[in-house]
């Protein structure tokens, strides 16, 4: 989807959340982030409440299969599959403050 989305991207340099998941796909958070980081783009995810740079994601820590069903219900502890990605220096400063209350809401 997003090599298909490659000239929107590089021209309009939107905020991008995107789904990844090591065990539909071995490698997709890393080619996920290689993919974005060529072109100048920085990831987070959220880890509760807090965001956390996608530097420090760990598959086998933050995506256990163990955590989730067959069918995507997650059943206790952590599972990270959603990662937000932007380009754009002021949408970085925003996302980088990690007081957000919750992971959707905007401070006033």
């Amino acid at each position: 989807m997003l090599r298909g989305a490659e000239r929107t991207i590089e021209t309009h340099r939107p905020a991008i959340l995107v789904e990844a998941e090591e065990r539909h796909h071995p490698g997709a958070v890393a080619n996920l982030r290689a993919f974005m980081e060529a072109k100048s783009y920085r990831g987070y995810f959220f880890l509760g409440r807090k965001l956390q740079p996608v530097e420090t994601f760990d598959p086998g820590r933050h995506q256990s299969p163990q955590n989730i069903s067959r069918d995507g219900r997650r059943l206790g502890g952590v599972y990270v599959n959603n990662f937000i990605y932007v380009g754009e220096p002021a949408m970085i400063d925003r996302l980088d403050d990690r007081s957000m209350a919750t992971p959707f809401s905007r401070k006033a």
